[in-house]
């Protein structure tokens, strides 16, 4: 447990701490919002419980104390995994961080402390990269629901061997993410952990988007177009404007006759550089 001689009030200060404390860089409050209902909830008493710990042992057993305010923040580590079904794993620990005021000695003086501490084992999110792309389309519905648990569902998916479980209200957010912002820059919010899958997720995620093209023709024997590249731009969730700007400063790199694979390696390279 980590303590902090700070007086934080605010969730959004809570999430600070948390991150700080794994040494995240770069990570929206946002993601842990996201990613707070693939948790199960910490009670008051389990709280309570560290934080008497944590105060006999640094002040003393003499020590009184009060729990201001306290806060589960959830904190993900995303991975990419192409074997099998390539997917999108996401690793969240749920960390507890307290404020609590602090009385002590013969002159009753007070002071304020947060208490950080991650509690329980990590929730494993499994994302297949078929599943977001079927978010993105707004045709997740395709993927027959199998059962109900509460507010979690259990969807079949082709490749895996559980059916997929996410939380309903995790699948609602995410869906409203994408249609604020692409891939991409949702992968950035992550942070530089984020941002360094970004080539290749948003690279799978082109490739499955054009998997049914030109069956009897390899997709990576495909020639490109630039109607072609702008769909695939703004399947990803950009706005037209922002693929013909992307194309614009791709183009003096593409060369007639280049393969749809070739060709979205070097739109992905600008799509990279631009978040």
């Amino acid at each position: 447990m980590t303590i902090i001689r700070k007086h934080i009030e605010t969730f959004e200060e809570a999430i600070a701490l948390a991150f700080r404390e794994t040494q995240l860089e770069g990570m929206k409050p946002e993601v842990s919002r996201l990613f707070a209902a693939m948790l199960d909830t910490i009670s008051r008493q389990e709280v309570k419980k560290l934080v008497t710990s944590a105060v006999r042992n640094q002040y003393g057993k003499d020590a009184e104390w009060d729990i201001s305010n306290w806060w589960q923040v959830a904190v993900p580590l995303p991975r990419y995994e192409a074997r099998g079904l390539p997917s999108l794993i996401v690793e969240t620990r749920a960390y507890s961080v307290a404020s609590v005021e602090v009385t002590r000695g013969w002159g009753r003086r007070s002071w304020h402390i947060a208490l950080v501490e991650p509690l329980g084992k990590p929730r494993m999110t499994l994302l297949p990269l078929c599943f977001l792309q079927a978010l993105l389309d707004g045709n997740e519905d395709r993927y027959r629901i199998v059962g109900k648990d509460g507010r979690w569902t259990l969807r079949e998916v082709a490749g895996l061997k559980q059916p997929l479980r996410l939380h309903d209200d995790f699948v609602n957010q995410l869906h409203h993410v994408f249609r604020l912002e692409p891939v991409a820059d949702w992968l950035d919010d992550f942070g530089s952990r984020g941002h360094s899958l970004v080539p290749l997720v948003v690279g799978s995620l082109l490739g499955l988007m054009h998997r049914g093209d030109s069956a009897s023709v390899p997709i990576e024997q495909q020639a490109y177009s630039r109607e072609m590249l702008i769909d695939i731009i703004t399947g990803m969730g950009y706005g037209v404007a922002r693929a013909q700007r992307v194309l614009e400063r791709a183009e003096p790199e593409l060369r007639a006759g280049m393969t749809l694979e070739e060709a979205t390696r070097i739109v992905l390279k600008h799509i990279s550089e631009e978040v």
